[in-house]
């Protein structure tokens, strides 16, 4: 098999997961959610962002090289949403914002 069958193969895998997440999503299922921008143990918010059920929201922190940047949800129903170093995953709605996280660049 060729490098960019490989690839290919790998994206169509993509795609497919996507899709069955959205179904999740809409059909009510409350499908698990990392609190994380990427993890390759589930789906994350750039999963929720790709079906157009997230934005990543960022402002100019409180110096020139700080930025705060954060998450909202805005799909059509609930999802749980499995946070690090907290024991139990949380219910949230459209409209859900994670907690801001400051990050210096300079």
């Amino acid at each position: 098999m060729k490098i960019a069958e490989i690839f290919h193969n790998l994206k169509e895998k993509d795609a497919d997961n996507l899709r069955e997440l959205e179904a999740d999503i809409k059909s009510g299922k409350r499908p698990t959610v990392f609190n994380a921008g990427w993890t390759s143990r589930g789906h994350s918010w750039s999963d929720l962002e790709n079906l157009g059920y997230a934005v990543s929201h960022s402002e100019r922190g409180s110096s020139p090289t700080e930025m705060v940047s954060w998450w909202e949800y805005t799909g059509p129903e609930p999802i749980t949403l499995k946070t690090s170093g907290r024991e139990q995953p949380e219910v949230i709605q459209s409209g859900y914002q994670t907690q801001k996280h400051t990050k210096d660049y300079g």
